[in-house]
């Protein structure tokens, strides 16, 4: 069995296809079900159909359109392609009554999918009804939605997903979704989805997805590992049987079986860059020639294995994806490191402000307090207490108290004249007083001294009000103050984080592009070196496979007898057949032109590189083409 997977560090609902998933498609199970017997059947006997071929030919149609017998016979009937109306529920009820289900065995992995710590869920596009009958028969359990639950939808539709991830109440990167499809795949990893691809090994058992045309490619950008069974060669050239995965980024295990808990190996594909097939089902991965590193080999059980294994190391990016990584988490970390400060200083404004909310309740105590005042004053010059709690405003009861000031300084000015006017008379009737003149004397010092304690008191709260309203004034304008320098840091530091992100996008598209490019430069070089080596034992006298060439110039005679040696070494690398290549016999080359003698006065002649001219000259002369160095 083949697995391809991207995972996530935060997975928390896994969501299980069940046909051909759950069950192996070579049990004959998705076969029967879609064959005459069922299918055909329950078409000529519900929808009436006269024939099961003619039945099979228009649900294979809308099948392939849909990817579901349901919803395809659905459209089939608004289209008018059906002798009669369909029937939503009959079609799950027919299969969960007429198909064979001893066919499914229990699968081996149900006490583990039992111990499985997230919220499983199980996504199909078969009828509900159906749908429980094979999760009861493989003893599984689990919330199931059925093509009822995402109609007039269905998979590979984004909106079925969608439906299903509303329902569960999960975001797209916390759902790991198990398939054998790669449409659901590839449209799963569309939506940012983590994605398991599941197939047999077998190129002769498709399942649905053959039928569909729908087959596992290893090659594909949302399928990221493979696991599998290979044969690997140890160090004493001896075969064992090894359980690989290649997974995210660019390692490849091996494990002694599948049930292993820690890897027996592992190899980093950043070195092994050099994949190719050396013998049959044979693949070699080995280090470029200045990576000095020992030679793996693993055998494939057949030639669609090894193909696919192949496929699946040479992709592109693995060999750049490191690199990528590394970048994309230094840019993560430098945001972090700015979310951290930015957060540090939104919490510093917070604590601010709090400040500030905590000095703005203070000074709405002292105000009320100052009104408390003003109210108890206006009430010792004669206001009325209800008049007086009627004040709500500071303005109003100053206003008030201050009216009421002005009035008793005014009749302080009458008291004071009436007893000077009092003092003149008594001047003037010296001796002549009488005891009621003494008593209006007393009585008007006693009223006078009333109004000069009034005043005193008027003074003090005058003096205490505009000491209040001073301070008041200017808390205010520095509250204000400190909240417009809050807002306005707090709008540049939003700024500066839209900018990071935007910045952290950029580079990351730019690191991507000009890794692919450096990946696709190394390729070329590394074509061109082998290229290279097969010149060089060409001119020696050997060919790709070690054996002589019996057509070489007579000039290289004397290095025939080198050829064996040569050959000896070359296959030292391994036991094992060079690759297969097959190179044309060539042909009796020409004695070679002689080349010009250098004049006597030319102390140095060498061939340009980029252009292929000549350049003669001093020690170390250059050329002066304007080709580029590749």
């Amino acid at each position: 069995m083949r697995v391809a997977a991207t995972w996530a560090p935060e997975i928390r609902a896994v969501i299980f296809d069940i046909d051909d998933t759950l069950y192996p498609a070579s049990c004959g199970f998705s076969a029967h079900r879609n064959s005459g017997p069922i299918v055909g059947r329950f078409m000529c006997e519900r929808l009436g159909f006269d024939s099961v071929e003619e039945a099979l030919a228009v649900r294979t149609e809308y099948f392939r359109r849909y990817h579901s017998t349901l919803k395809g016979l659905t459209v089939a009937t608004k289209e008018g392609k059906l002798p009669r109306p369909f029937v939503e529920r009959e079609l799950g009820e027919f299969w969960a009554e007429n198909c064979d289900f001893s066919m499914l065995k229990p699968t081996s992995f149900a006490a583990d999918f039992e111990e499985l710590s997230k919220q499983k869920v199980f996504f199909t596009n078969s009828p509900r009804a159906y749908g429980l009958r094979c999760l009861d028969a493989l003893g599984l359990q689990g919330e199931l939605f059925a093509v009822e639950d995402v109609m007039p939808h269905c998979k590979p539709e984004a909106e079925a997903f969608h439906a299903v991830l509303r329902a569960i109440g999960r975001e797209p990167a916390e759902c790991l979704m198990v398939e054998d499809s790669m449409r659901n795949i590839r449209a799963c990893h569309a939506l940012g989805m983590r994605t398991c691809l599941v197939q047999e090994t077998s190129a002769n058992v498709a399942g649905e997805a053959g039928l569909l045309g729908d087959m596992a490619v290893a090659e594909d950008p949302a399928v990221d590992a493979v696991v599998g069974t290979l044969t690997k060669r140890n160090e004493q050239h001896q075969w064992q049987r090894r359980y690989c995965a290649l997974v995210p980024q660019t390692l490849l295990y091996y494990f002694d079986n599948e049930y292993s808990e820690s890897a027996r190996g592992i190899i980093d594909l950043e070195y092994y860059t050099d994949v190719e097939i050396v013998a049959k089902n044979t693949i070699r991965l080995s280090t470029p020639p200045d990576i000095p590193l020992r030679s793996f080999f693993f055998r494939a059980d057949s030639e669609e294995q090894c193909a696919a294994w192949t496929a699946a190391l040479t992709r592109e990016r693995y060999f750049v994806v490191a690199d990528e990584r590394d970048a994309y988490q230094k840019l993560q970390t430098e945001f972090q490191m700015e979310s951290s400060a930015t957060a540090e200083k939104v919490e510093k404004m917070r604590a601010e402000a709090e400040g500030l909310r905590s000095s703005v309740a203070a000074s709405e105590l002292r105000r009320q307090h100052a009104l408390s005042t003003l109210r108890t004053l206006a009430v010792s010059m004669g206001l009325s207490g209800d008049a007086a709690a009627s004040l709500g405003d500071a303005k109003d009861a100053v206003r008030e108290v201050a009216h009421r000031l002005h009035y008793h300084m005014r009749r302080g000015s009458h008291l004071e004249g009436a007893i000077e006017a009092l003092r003149d008379e008594h001047v003037k009737n010296k001796g002549g007083s009488s005891a009621s003149r003494v008593r209006e004397m007393d009585e008007l010092r006693e009223r006078l001294a009333a109004v000069r304690r009034a005043r005193e008191r008027e003074a003090t709260a005058r003096a205490a009000l505009r000491s209040e309203k001073q301070t008041l004034k200017s808390r205010l304008d520095e509250l204000q103050h400190r909240v417009e320098v809050a807002a306005k840091t707090r709008l540049k530091l939003e700024t500066k984080a839209a900018d990071l992100a935007d910045q952290k996008k950029l580079l990351v598209r730019e690191v991507k592009a000009t890794r692919k490019a450096i990946a696709r430069l190394d390729a070329d070089d590394r074509r061109a070196g082998r290229h290279l080596r097969d010149l060089a034992l060409l001119r020696v006298g050997l060919s790709r496979d070690g054996s002589t060439s019996t057509s070489q110039d007579s000039s290289m005679g004397d290095l025939a007898t080198s050829s064996s040696d040569a050959s000896s070494i070359c296959n030292l690398d391994d036991d094992l057949p060079s690759p297969q290549i097959h190179q044309p016999r060539p042909r009796p080359k020409s004695p070679p032109p002689k080349s010009p003698r250098k004049p006597a006065g030319t102390p140095f002649v060498l061939i340009c590189r980029r252009c292929g001219g000549t350049v003669e000259g001093p020690k170390l002369s250059t050329c002066k083409c304007l080709e580029p160095l590749i």
